[in-house]
Formats: structure tokens, C-alpha cells, sequence
């Protein structure tokens, strides 16, 4: 599949929706946000005199870190503040590793207007096989085999590492920044109910129905058993409507009266299927915006806004 540097495809109906740009690795979004949020404190040094300035960075930095350690061990049921000095020093958290180097999407090795997904995965790989070194270096300190590997958009890799070697880390040289994990929990399966969702739908007596949404994003599975519509009798885009667009405009086609049109903007085919089973990105937005599930189950029954 191909994509736009640094973008996403698909297009969505109101009960509808169409497929499909490749997506980012989650994992290494997830990194990247984690790396921005931890050190963003840096620019205290602007703000500050030059005398305060170091003592500044250097406590932000402290409370942000031990902060981050807190919660990520809370996460795994252990509390922090109940370690003695050295189990706080002892435990193991997880840590992303930055090079200095940059990853593909920066380094000047992929073309800004289009690179192929190909094209875009083999300059990846290079970034992340430059990083042998490093990681070598990493795991004599950690004793532990690195993680998962990044490269796109962050040139670094995930690990284990007691907190007392974290500044050990540092030190090794190509590497930028060390970064504790940040901690993603599941969403509240309430969530039309915290956004006044149901509140909406009773005072105006509107649903959605009839409302056409376009996503660009990775993909969907126009055949997903919540992504109907109650009455396919009502529909905006009939199959009529959608096949008179594709004679003129020569791409896409029609799939289901929920999703009556897609097209795959990145391959130039009509291939709109998500086939990443791990991320699933444009499927995740399609079912916020348009589900319609039955059943009071949220595991097995999703229902969106519109």
C-alpha cells in the first residue's frame, strides 16, 4: 500500500466510510508522544536566568520522571511511594531510547510530496539497523534485550532498565534522550455517555440519520457486523447514486448501504480493508463516528455517535 508521506487515508458515510492510507505504527506514535510530553521542561532554560536555569531543568525534569516511574508502576499494581529508597532505585521500568541520529521521516532519504509504503519501510529499516551499536551498548547496562523498535518517526527503541542506570543510559554515546514509558489505559466503553452523547440525541430527536461523514484514514471492513444501518430502506447514497460518481470520476466503488462508497487513495485500487491486525486506526474512527451495533454488550457490540 502506498501513502502520503506523514499522512493517512479513507472515507466514511453517516453512515458511511472509505478506505485507506497505511497507518503508523501505534507503538511508535505512542513513543514519540511519550518523548515530547517528558521533555518538553527543556525550554525552562529560556524562561530563567542563566544561574537558575540548570537547577531548574534539572528538578522539573527529577518530578517529571519520578512522576512517570509512579505511574507506570501503578499500572503494574506496584506503588512507588511505598519502596524504600533502594527498591525505588532497584526496580525496573520501561524506557525509550532516542538517537541522535534522525529517523527516515526527517533524515532526507524520502521524498516530501510521496514516498511508497516500500520505499518509506526500507529507509525505516536502515534507521533501525544503524542502531545495532547503541543497543549493544544498552543491554551491557540493562542486562536486558531491547524492545520494540522505531524508526519513521522516532529513531529509538524500547527497554528495561533499573532506575539507577537510567543516567548510564545517557551517557552512551548516540543517544539523545532516555524517556520513560508513558502509560495508555483502556477507554471508558461509556464514552458516548461522558460527552452528553445520549442528551443530544433525545433533546433534538437526531441521530445522525441521513448524514453522510467522509473519513481519510487506514482503512475499514465495510462488512463489520455493527457497521449497518437500522433501515436500509432510508438511505443518503444509494447504489444508483454511488455507481453515476464512479462512471465520471473513474475510481471507487460502491460496497454497502452504510458504506457506499471507497476507494484506496494510496494504491489506486478499491482495496479498503485494513489488513494491519494490530492497529486498525480508520476501523477504531468509523465505529466512533458511525456504529450501530445491537446488544448491551460493549465487548462485542459497539455503538458510535452518529
Amino acid at each position: 500500500m502506498q501513502r502520503k508521506k506523514k499522512g493517512l487515508s479513507i472515507l466514511l458515510a453517516g453512515t458511511v466510510a472509505l478506505g485507506a492510507l497505511a497507518v503508523l505504527p501505534v507503538g511508535e506514535i505512542q513513543a514519540k508522544a511519550a518523548i515530547s510530553q517528558q521533555t518538553k521542561g527543556s525550554s525552562l532554560a529560556n524562561t530563567v536566568t542563566a544561574a537558575t536555569a540548570k537547577q531548574a531543568a534539572t528538578d522539573t525534569t527529577a518530578a517529571t520522571t519520578n512522576q512517570a516511574i509512579a505511574t507506570q508502576l501503578a499500572a503494574k499494581g506496584i506503588d512507588y511511594n511505598k519502596l524504600n529508597k533502594v527498591q525505588q532505585q532497584d526496580i525496573y521500568v520501561d524506557v525509550i531510547v532516542q538517537m541522535s541520529a534522525a529517523p527516515a521521516s526527517e533524515n532526507g532519504t524520502l521524498r516530501t510530496d510521496y514516498s511508497s509504503t516500500a520505499e518509506i519501510q526500507q529507509e525505516t529499516n536502515k534507521v533501525i539497523a544503524a542502531q545495532a551499536s547503541v543497543k549493544a551498548a544498552v543491554e551491557q547496562v540493562t542486562q536486558q534485550t531491547a524492545g520494540e523498535s522505531y524508526g519513521y518517526v522516532v529513531n529509538g527503541f524500547s527497554t528495561k532498565v533499573r532506575v539507577v542506570d537510567i543516567p548510564k543510559l545517557k551517557q552512551i554515546a548516540g543517544v539523545k534522550t532516555v524517556t520513560l514509558a508513558k502509560v495508555y489505559y483502556p477507554t471508558d466503553a461509556k464514552a458516548n455517555s461522558m460527552a452528553n452523547v445520549q442528551a443530544v440525541w433525545s433533546n433534538y430527536k437526531y441521530k445522525g440519520e441521513g448524514t453522510v461523514v467522509s473519513v481519510i484514514d487506514s482503512g475499514i471492513d465495510p462488512t463489520h457486523k455493527d457497521m449497518r444501518l437500522s433501515d436500509d430502506k432510508d438511505v443518503k447514497l444509494t447504489k444508483s447514486d454511488v455507481e453515476k460518481f464512479t462512471d465520471t470520476a473513474k475510481h471507487g466503488r460502491y460496497f454497502t448501504s452504510k458504506v457506499p462508497y471507497g476507494f484506496n487513495y494510496a494504491d489506486n485500487n478499491d482495496t479498503i480493508t485494513d489488513d494491519t491486525v494490530d492497529e486498525q486506526h480508520g476501523m477504531h474512527v468509523a465505529g466512533i463516528i458511525g456504529a450501530n451495533g445491537t446488544g448491551d454488550d460493549p465487548a462485542k457490540s459497539v455503538v458510535g455517535v452518529a
